[in-house]
């Protein structure tokens, strides 16, 4: 890897954890200005899907085919919304206890409503 595409990609990951550290003060900045959480989570799909088809250079197939369609709008649309809802109603950093532990509570409520039992990668 060559020395730009190392920064480029370092100064991803940066401006990836800024951004997400800012949800809280994104999301109460927007309230309080009259925007609802519908619409914060909108914006917030939409201008990260139009971060990646800027970064993705060369590679547009990558960001705009149906697995990267589907998943935006079937994945990440609903978890932006639920997770902006959650930091409205109890607070960032239960929402981030909640948003971080998923994969435990869902190895739960599956064991223990629909009698999955966890089993091994492979």
């Amino acid at each position: 890897m060559d020395g730009e595409a190392e920064l480029r990609h370092v100064l991803s990951v940066a401006v990836a954890g800024a951004l997400w550290g800012t949800i809280g003060l994104y999301t109460k900045l927007g309230v309080s200005m009259g925007a609802s959480l519908l619409s914060l989570a909108a914006y917030r799909a939409g201008i990260a899907a139009l971060i990646s088809i800027g970064l993705m250079k060369g590679r547009l197939r990558d960001v705009v085919g149906w697995p990267a369609l589907t998943t935006g709008l079937l994945g990440l649309a609903p978890l932006y919304t639920v997770y902006l809802y959650a930091i409205a109603y109890v607070g960032m950093g239960p929402a981030s206890v909640l948003l971080y532990t998923a994969p435990a509570w869902v190895t739960l409520i599956s064991y223990f409503l629909i009698g999955e039992k966890p089993g091994a990668l492979g």
